[in-house]
């Protein structure tokens, strides 16, 4: 690359870093704006037109992130339990990553909020829940219904209840506004979720469960 230019030689660099497919739309639009203003034959209407779209999707973003934000402290779900991550602004940028469209934005809420009490509910599987309290929290969300957290220690009926009113929240207002029924397949997903993390953070469990590990993983992923 001696013989490119200096920008030339940058932008190509950076391509070769990470293919495109790989980056997230937006941030890359961040950097084409900047690259694209410093050629010597750009189109200032372009430019301009670029600048407000960017400014534009940055504003609903921040929108986003504060609704999503308020959401985290009023359920105040890790400073009730005092061990989960605290990390709803990471789940709202990988939100962003895969759902980039202006269109998307309640989509962009939702599954980051889903992911925010995923990964509480992961930390219980990994770090915090003995054996026997994941097997009863893992029945719990097979069986998706309030009777059976009555069984659970209280830290868990914290995160079941923010985990099952988040999921029926999502299926009201996606039955509200376009007539369709998704609880089912909210629920599938969900319990999907807890039998593949009560399989790989604590194998052992492997016994209770007629799953195995692979089928859970490819009917997730």
């Amino acid at each position: 690359m001696p013989s490119m230019g200096k920008e030339l030689c940058r932008q190509v660099t950076r391509a070769l870093e990470l293919p495109r497919h790989l980056r997230m739309a937006r941030l890359e639009s961040r950097l084409y704006i900047d690259e694209y203003s410093m050629g010597s034959n750009f189109n200032q209407i372009l430019l301009e037109q670029a600048k407000l779209d960017y400014n534009k999707v940055q504003s609903l973003h921040q929108i986003e992130l504060a609704e999503l934000s308020r959401w985290w402290k009023q359920l105040g779900l890790v400073e009730k339990l005092k061990f989960g991550r605290d990390r709803p602004m990471e789940c709202y940028f990988w939100t962003v990553g895969i759902l980039p469209d202006l269109k998307y934005s309640q989509a962009r809420i939702e599954l980051a909020k889903t992911i925010a009490i995923l990964l509480v509910i992961d930390d219980i599987f990994d770090t915090y829940g003995s054996i026997n309290e994941l097997l009863l929290f893992n029945d719990a969300i097979q069986k998706w219904n309030l009777d059976a957290i009555e069984q659970l220690p209280a830290y868990m009926k914290i995160c079941y209840m923010a985990l099952y009113n988040n999921t029926n929240e999502i299926a009201y207002s996606i039955l509200k506004e376009q007539g369709r029924n998704v609880l089912p397949s909210l629920k599938q997903v969900v319990t999907y979720f807890s039998t593949f993390f009560s399989l790989y953070c604590h194998p052992s469990c492997f016994i209770f469960n007629s799953f195995s590990k692979d089928s859970i993983f490819y009917t997730i992923f």
